[in-house]
């Protein structure tokens, strides 16, 4: 990879380059100029060698570019077939096309640049040829001298005129600038530069083609700390994963704050472990240390440079692997570092809040301090989900090319598998977005029957029928997501097509609470599935719909339950607190 592009060209052509440059259409080229030999030897490239070498050992590519006088470059065929040398020309041809200096030169004319004409007398003297020696030389094989005038060295006409004086000859100017030549430049600069760009493209696809295996991992980790509140679940979950990753005989943690070691959390938990220690870190310059053994390390679990806590890994049952459970380490250690700082700032403002629950000032003060953290925890979120769908879709992407390369059906099982996994994966990460969303905004007032003809209209249509039995102005205080509480109801019947054929909502007095119910006439739900149902995870499909309705209604203080009758339906009841129900236009 060529990271410089520079001109080395000829003092004489200098001027040239240097405008060429000015104009800003090569932004990271440079220039470097060898001193002119016009007259004093008959090859340059002894004179420019070790300049060129030095050039080509920075690591440039470079383009060698000579005057026109009648020394030649001779450069030497391993640097004409090398890497570093893109281009090397000399005089005329660089500022008019080839054809045309050919037929210029064939009809006898002497085409010359500025630098070269400004310097003609200088010429002839090292040459050591006396003025009317080469006065006849040049006059034997001249008939016309032709300037081209580059635009860069005034008074290069007078000097012309003289030049043609002392031959007897005629001569021209040409005005011909700088133009053909940064062409030709900004061709070649263009060339380097796509090239610098894919060598840098196929680097970062190989860097992220890495990254896919360890993003898969990380994501397992992140879903399952994703919105733990308490430190020491983050912690246990931890542990769990580096378990089921490196299969060690001991996954330890010591917390670490404010100074002081905490209690040891360990897997598996047994009489015999003996802990840590206090001192389990003697050198806090390096970030981990190998076991003695040779099957084990400890590793600094850090977050915003500061230390949360020790990790160690004991009894590896691959310790030929070590460097590969180091690098995942490397990569875990970040989310779960966020996810402890997270969950010990919650549980400092839980405290806070606890403790100051009678003061006006102080409440607003956690309370703004507990927005912030739940701005951080949806900020982790956000991160990694976006995160994990990037990885699903190149997994999903991978998926489909392994399938059309792999045709044999026996691998179609395992296709299926991996495809269900991903999918599953995918709706855990969208119950994320949908729990993140939950408690932002404040509590509203709602229309029931507009909540339940909503929800009915992103049902698909005709499958189950709907029967909105609300009265009219019934209205209950929920959070704004309530509406996906219906609408997952609904969901589930449709789930149940031709068991279910019509599900019904109807408002219910219990005393000095309300009733929302929702029933239909499929085959209900058995009494020890009642409660599980609302476990996140249980059932046929993402287990998720009404765990997170339980949460929407949690909010206002709504609490629901099924009760229906095995065998005769199932039936949700919804009941709502006084003071979280009314009717509009009959008091609250």
């Amino acid at each position: 990879m060529k990271d410089n592009f520079c001109i080395f060209c000829c003092e004489n052509i200098r001027p040239e380059v240097d405008a060429i440059l000015a104009t800003g259409s090569l932004p990271r080229a440079t220039v470097r100029s060898f001193p002119l030999h016009c007259g004093h030897v008959t090859s340059v490239w002894k004179t420019v060698s070790d300049q060129y070498h030095e050039l080509e050992e920075a690591g440039a590519q470079v383009c060698l570019c000579g005057c026109g006088c009648s020394n030649t470059l001779d450069i030497p065929k391993e640097v004409l077939i090398g890497p570093s040398l893109i281009f090397h020309a000399a005089g005329a041809s660089m500022f008019l096309p080839e054809e045309l200096i050919n037929n210029y030169q064939k009809n006898g004319a002497l085409v010359v640049l500025p630098g070269w004409l400004s310097r003609w007398k200088q010429n002839a003297s090292c040459d050591k040829l006396d003025q009317a020696t080469a006065r006849q030389m040049y006059a034997e094989s001249i008939r016309e001298i032709i300037l081209l005038d580059t635009g860069t060295h005034p008074g290069t006409v007078g000097i012309l005129k003289e030049f043609a004086e002392f031959i007897g000859v005629p001569s021209l100017v040409l005005p011909v600038g700088t133009g053909y030549c940064r062409l030709r430049l900004t061709e070649l600069y263009l060339t380097w530069q796509c090239e610098q760009e894919a060598i840098g493209c196929r680097t970062e696809v190989h860097a992220l083609e890495k990254k896919v295996a360890d993003y898969s991992m990380v994501s397992d980790l992140t879903t399952k700390i994703i919105g733990a509140h308490d430190e020491k679940t983050v912690i246990l979950q931890m542990l769990d994963l580096f378990f089921l990753l490196c299969s060690p005989k001991k996954a330890e943690f010591l917390p670490f704050r404010d100074g002081v070691y905490g209690d040891d959390i360990c897997i598996p938990q047994s009489a015999d472990n003996q802990g840590l220690g206090q001192v389990p870190f003697p050198d806090l310059s390096v970030q981990y240390l190998i076991a003695n053994t040779g099957d084990g390390f400890r590793f600094r679990v850090m977050h915003d440079q500061q230390l949360l806590g020790i990790l160690s890994i004991d009894g590896l049952s691959l310790p030929g692997y070590l460097d590969e459970y180091l690098n995942l380490t490397h990569f875990i250690s970040q989310v779960a570092g966020l996810s402890i700082t997270i969950a010990r700032t919650y549980g400092d403002l839980e405290r806070a809040v606890a403790e100051r629950e009678a003061e006006i000032v102080d409440r607003r003060r956690a309370e703004e301090a507990l927005r912030q953290a739940n701005k951080k925890l949806n900020l982790l979120s956000s991160i990694t989900r976006h995160d994990i769908n990037n990885q699903l879709t190149v997994q999903m992407g991978y998926l489909s090319i392994l399938e059309k390369k792999l045709p044999d059906s026996t691998y179609n099982e395992y296709f299926q598998k991996v495809s269900t996994a991903t999918k599953r994966i995918s709706a855990m990460v969208r119950f994320t977005k949908e729990y993140e969303e939950i408690g932002v905004h404040a509590p509203t007032w709602q229309d029931c029957r507009t909540l339940v003809d909503t929800a009915a209209m992103h049902s698909p249509p005709g499958i189950v029928k709907v029967k909105n039995d609300f009265p009219a102005g019934t209205e209950v205080l929920a959070d704004p997501l309530v509406i996906k509480v219906f609408y997952n109801l609904m969901d589930n019947a449709t789930r149940y097509v031709g068991k279910i054929t019509t599900i019904r909502f109807t408002a219910l007095e219990s005393g000095d609470d309300h009733l929302i119910v929702c029933e239909d006439d499929g085959d209900g739900i058995v009494a020890a599935e009642k409660e599980k149902i609302f476990v996140r995870g249980f059932g046929k499909n993402t287990g998720l719909g009404l765990a997170l309705s339980r949460e929407i209604l949690d909010i206002t203080g709504i609490t629901i339950k099924e009760t229906g009758e095995p065998g005769k339906g199932a039936r949700f009841e919804m009941t709502v607190p006084d003071g979280a129900w009314r009717m509009v236009g009959k008091g609250a």
